[in-house]
This record gives C-alpha cells, sequence and structure tokens, in this order.
C-alpha cells in the first residue's frame, strides 16, 4: 500500500506549497489523522516529507532519553521513519499499519529571491514587512533539493542573510535505495505478523544530517551545520547549484 500521490504533486512541491499526509487507521477503532510536513527532501521524483520535531517519546516507547521525535513519509515506498533528532536515533516501520494514506497540497507561494540572477531583495523586504511566511529552496550539487522553513530572515540595503530552522535527518534517508531495500525486507516479512502487529525495526542510534543552512547573498555563500565528533557545532561552505526564497501569496 504505498501513499496515494497525485499527478501533480511533484509540480505543487516544486512551487513550495505546503505538503500533508492525510492517515486512516487500520486496526481498532477507525479514525483519520493529518500533519503538516513542512520539511522536504526530493531527489529526481522522489521525495520525502517530515513533520517538526512535536511528537513526545519516552522510555515506555523504547526510546532511553525521553524528548520529541517527528515522522517522515515518502512516495517511493511504504517504509516510514521515525526521526529523534535529540536523541539522535532511528527507527522504521511498515506504512501497512494504516489502511489508508494520501499526499495533498495546499496554499500558494512565489519565488521572490533566486542567488542565479541576483534577483532584487525589495520584494523580499515587503515580504519580511508584511510578516509572511518564507521558505527556502535549496538545490545542492549532488542535485538533493531541500524545501525548509526559515527562520531568520535578515534583508539589509544590498544583500540578505537567511538561515533555516535548526533540524536535521537521520542519515540513512537521504540514501533512496537503502530505503528501498528495507522496503523489500519488509514485505518479505509480512506473511509472519499477526494482527495488529506489522513489520519494524528497533530503536537504533544513528548519524544525523543537519539541515541548518545559512545563506549571504553578498557573496553567493552557503554553509551547513554539523556536529564534530567532540560534539561541538561548526560549519562547512558547500557547493549548491541555486538557492531560492519562497513566500506565500
Amino acid at each position: 500500500m504505498s501513499v496515494i500521490t497525485p499527478d501533480n504533486i511533484l509540480q505543487e512541491i516544486e512551487s513550495c506549497s505546503d505538503l500533508s499526509i492525510i492517515l486512516k487507521s487500520r486496526y481498532g477503532e477507525e479514525y483519520v489523522e493529518s500533519y503538516n510536513l513542512p520539511f522536504i527532501l526530493k531527489a529526481g521524483d522522489k521525495f520525502w516529507g517530515k513533520f517538526q520535531n512535536v511528537h513526545a517519546v519516552d522510555k515506555s516507547m523504547g526510546v532511553p532519553v525521553p524528548g520529541v521525535g517527528a515522522y517522515l513519509y515518502n512516495n517511493f515506498s511504504d517504509v516510514v521513519c521515525c526521526s529523534y533528532f535529540q536523541q539522535k536515533m532511528e527507527r522504521y516501520y511498515s506504512l501497512k499499519a494504516y489502511s489508508h494514506a494520501e499526499f495533498k497540497c495546499r496554499s500558494k507561494y512565489k519565488k521572490i529571491f533566486d542567488s542565479r540572477n541576483k534577483s532584487s531583495i525589495d520584494e523580499l523586504r515587503e515580504y519580511v514587512l508584511a510578516g509572511k511566511k518564507l521558505k527556502a529552496k535549496i538545490t545542492d550539487h549532488h542535485e538533493y533539493t531541500y524545501i525548509l522553513k526559515l527562520h531568520t530572515v535578515e534583508v539589509y540595503k544590498n544583500k540578505i542573510f537567511a538561515e533555516c530552522e535548526f533540524d536535521g535527518v537521520p542519515e540513512k534517508v537521504r540514501y533512496f535505495q537503502f530505503i528501498e531495500d528495507l522496503n523489500v525486507q519488509f514485505e518479505q516479512m509480512e506473511s509472519s505478523y499477526v494482527a495488529p502487529n506489522y513489520p519494524a525495526t528497533h530503536y537504533v542510534n544513528s548519524a544525523f544530517y543537519l539541515t541548518n543552512f545559512l545563506y549571504e547573498s553578498g557573496n553567493n555563500t552557503l554553509i551547513r551545520r554539523f556536529y564534530t565528533p567532540e560534539g561541538e557545532l561548526s560549519g562547512e561552505q558547500l557547493d549548491f547549484n541555486k538557492y531560492e526564497i519562497w513566500g506565500e501569496v
């Protein structure tokens, strides 16, 4: 059971529309739920959508350190990722836990800044003054596209500084083939599970890829923060193909 994906969803995502997932329970009393997925990681026609780190977890759920986590859903497999950024832990389970899953997009956004053509920052200044929602759309030299909420946007006379929200995802989700292979493993395991159980991995420690990007237009540089082995926060300059800012219409 793959997530139902409308034909125009990739175009909507490329236009930075707000992505959500609608889920319907499979077991027990029937219910529906939906989540806004403001974090998007895309490569080609495949993507992940992630909600914010607001899902409470504690020891009773198998996570040794209490805190908050997030779930990621994709359009190319039946694998869901549970991501625990604070604890640096991950878990994967089968989408078969639900009877229905569907992506939807809503709200319209407009591109108001493009690093490639040295676009005017006057319109961006107006958006900031109006307090409108802003997103960064970043395509790196590996052809990954990140669509992320902007935390800070500073508009100066002749330049801008923009920083995405501080977040990250398990490294493994960036390797789509790993997820597709895991999906095959889940499919092979399904027959051995009795409802309401479904295939899932254990909680394990994981390396995380930070998506805290800092852009400065004066010298057109992009910095990605990361943690050193000693636990210190550092940064590295990234090669990138384009950096765009989109604002809600």
